[in-house]
């Protein structure tokens, strides 16, 4: 009997951790970035919910400064599979700093995402052809920065839009 139970606790185990290996969760930044003008997109995916924040961000040294000016915009979707490791991500506007009007002034918008794992793991994500990686090297306060506008800010937008506008 402790032999059964000990066998089912290891079969439990090992498929937990392969269910995680093969998690796209995280922070995600492009591969190549023009420091400089330090202008892109972050997306942080959670399970299949994605939020992206375009923001200006700055590299010192070797750590990332996320919201270095003021103002960014923030938009929301989910992944939808269409095939192994390649999904559809229809996104809408949530939040501008500067408003637009005229085409897509609604602001939805639907991109085209890649997984590229090696040995099951993902480490590259195509998004509209830009290959994006884990965003490590950000500081611990922007870290927390990202994170407070996903769990915080996202969901007060989504449930009072006429404070956002």
């Amino acid at each position: 009997m402790r032999y059964f139970i000990f066998l089912s606790l290891l079969i439990i185990s090992c498929c937990d951790k392969s269910r995680k290996k093969g998690s796209v969760n995280g922070i995600w930044i492009p591969e190549v970035v023009d420091w400089k003008e330090g202008s892109f997109d972050t997306y942080y995916i959670k399970d299949d919910t994605v939020v992206i924040i375009s923001s200006e961000q700055k590299k010192i040294k070797d750590s990332i400064y996320f919201r270095t000016e003021p103002g960014f915009n923030v938009a929301k979707g989910v992944l939808r599979p269409i095939a192994e490791g390649k999904y559809l991500l229809p996104h809408k506007s949530l939040y501008r700093f500067i408003k637009l009007k005229g085409a897509n002034a609604d602001g939805t918008f639907t991109d085209t995402v890649s997984v590229v794992s090696l040995k099951g793991t993902p480490v590259r994500l195509n998004i509209n052809g830009i290959n994006f990686i884990q965003g490590r090297l950000y500081t611990k306060e922007s870290r927390e920065s990202i994170i407070s506008i996903v769990t915080e800010m996202v969901p007060d937008m989504e449930k009072h839009p006429e404070k956002f506008n």
